[in-house]
């Protein structure tokens, strides 16, 4: 999957921005290259989200566990590891 991301998205913490109107994020502590955050979705999909991440120069890792709390999935849990790197400029939308 490819995302593009500007300076000006990462400062404004565009990349952590929920897609879902009913998320919000409730924690986010940033120093030096690490990073953690929390974020509690309400809803058919509500689940509670706790990430942390590792950024350095053109690549980062990040760690993902979320509980779900409600729908089909309610009381499972699901933990993901993401690797990423900078591949490019963005292109022109």
């Amino acid at each position: 999957v490819k995302e593009c991301f500007t300076e000006a998205d990462v400062r404004k913490n565009k990349p952590l921005e929920p897609e879902q109107g009913d998320c919000k994020i409730t924690h986010m502590k940033q120093s030096s290259n690490k990073a953690e955050w929390a974020m509690e979705c309400t809803g058919q999909q509500a689940m509670k989200v706790e990430g942390s991440g590792t950024f350095n120069g053109d690549s980062y890792t990040v760690q993902n566990n979320i509980q779900m709390l409600g729908g089909m999935m309610n009381g499972q849990s699901i933990s993901s590891t993401i690797n990423g790197r900078r591949i490019g400029s963005c292109e022109q939308r």
